[in-house]
């Protein structure tokens, strides 16, 4: 692969932007992290006024973040937030900065993160993994009545949820776990 991409550097320098970018994202795709981490960067650099750059940046974060980088995942979602903060995947980056900071175990700065998206998205898909998560890290805390209450918000908010089933659960667990 080394060779390969040695040899596919000069070629990929000469590529449009449209398609430097499906190579990066391609990447991506393909679970090949830490050469999209590598092609994601290149592209930022090279073409900063592109109109995809929101979502190379959130890529980025998921990369670093898949390969267990979490300070350089927030880094590269904070980048998306600040430069783009008109972007449809804002609310999906301050999603992903809280699941950072709660693979760090920062629980309360991620909770943070969580109910930023719920307060300003509540519209977005991301507010209904919020709710979820903002309960998880309460939990993680100790802070029972508090996770009570937003499982039960996110259970009536969104009574078809994917993650119902594990709220249902969370949410016993949360009552056991309070006495």
């Amino acid at each position: 692969i080394i060779l390969f991409l040695i040899l596919f550097s000069g070629f990929i320098n000469g590529m449009t932007e449209n398609e430097r970018y499906r190579i990066a994202s391609g990447l991506f795709n393909d679970k090949l992290y830490t050469l999209a981490i590598d092609e994601m960067r290149k592209f930022i650099n090279d073409f900063p006024q592109n109109a995809k750059n929101d979502k190379a940046l959130f890529m980025l974060g998921k990369s670093y973040y898949y390969t267990k980088q979490y300070d350089l995942a927030k880094t590269y979602y904070l980048k998306l937030i600040d430069a783009h903060s008109a972007s449809i995947l804002v609310p999906d980056a301050i999603l992903e900065t809280g699941h950072s900071f709660f693979k760090q175990g920062r629980y309360a700065d991620a909770g943070k993160q969580y109910h930023t998206v719920i307060q300003k998205y509540i519209m977005s898909d991301a507010a209904y993994d919020a709710y979820y998560w903002l309960a998880k890290s309460l939990l993680q805390q100790k802070l029972y009545d508090d996770a009570i209450v937003y499982l039960k918000q996110m259970i009536v908010k969104y009574p078809k949820g994917s993650y119902n089933a594990f709220a249902y659960f969370t949410l016993a667990q949360a009552y056991f776990d309070k006495k």
